[in-house]
């Protein structure tokens, strides 16, 4: 009988660490989450960076909300820049006492440029951390993609 309900405890934890798992990486395994490779990379490159100061962007209406246990950053990023481009952004969720509780790298755009004077929503899980209350977003890299 104690075998039978080891074994059965183990088959349930099992099942909940796989489905616990499976839930958290496809949360995070966006592409817009991932950093662009540089290996067979699509970015355009120049022999100056004349280009890449053409490009501008502003952030609008961003603030954290709790949604279904996940504490997500929302708002829109919009080019207001002469070029084509596209922008990753940082988002910092912090504590109660202005502490980094957790940071996310993300591409709202993925990986296409975002035409001058349009926005793109901004929508993605920052932390399941329950401590989160306040975020900071910021625009921390530019690419002109072909």
């Amino acid at each position: 009988m104690w075998t039978f309900l080891k074994t059965a405890i183990k088959y349930i934890v099992g099942i909940y660490v796989f489905l616990y798992l499976l839930i958290y990486f496809s949360d995070f395994s966006s592409p817009a989450y991932q950093p662009p490779t540089t290996e067979n990379s699509t970015t355009h490159t120049y022999e100056s960076y004349n280009e890449l100061k053409k490009s501008k962007f502003i952030l609008s209406d961003v603030k954290a909300k709790w949604i279904g246990g996940r504490f997500r950053v929302i708002g829109d990023v919009t080019n207001i820049g002469t070029i084509p481009a596209g922008v990753q952004l940082q988002a910092k969720a912090l504590d109660s006492y202005g502490e980094t509780v957790d940071v996310k790298k993300y591409w709202p755009h993925s990986f296409d440029n975002l035409d001058p004077n349009d926005s793109v929503d901004i929508g993605f899980t920052i932390t399941k951390d329950k401590s989160a209350v306040d975020v900071e977003v910021k625009v921390i890299s530019v690419r002109i993609w072909q």
